[in-house]
């Protein structure tokens, strides 16, 4: 079938934030994405999201009425959802590089040998 993150790119352009509620799993590709395209992301409140989204995003409880009313609460609140999207792209190049990636893993390697890196 191929990948399906370049179409969902596509669709999300006229979107405001983008749901994330993945409740297992770790660095979810497709948050990374909506991140990159410049997406404040409305995450399910776990570890994995909250340390990928952070304070760029929009945590909330697994609580369909809570999510609704968070999603109202946004409607209200769109300057601010797009000055979290403009920040977003930025932890996108900052910490999602290839440069950054690598760099963290060479240190990460190093420590394990009991090297500085």
């Amino acid at each position: 079938m191929g990948r399906i993150y370049p179409i969902l790119a596509t669709l999300w352009v006229g979107c405001k934030t983008i749901n994330k509620n993945h409740e297992v799993g770790g660095t979810n590709p497709s948050l990374l994405e909506a991140m990159a395209v410049g997406k404040a992301p409305l995450y399910l409140d776990v570890p994995f999201n909250q340390e990928v989204a952070g304070e760029v995003g929009f945590p909330f409880p697994k609580d369909a009425a809570v999510l609704a009313t968070h999603l109202d609460n946004l409607m209200h609140r769109l300057d601010e959802v797009q000055a979290r999207a403009d920040q977003a792209r930025n932890i996108i190049k900052e910490r999602y590089s290839w440069s950054s990636v690598v760099d963290e893993y060479g240190k990460m390697f190093y420590r394990m040998i009991g090297h500085n890196w």
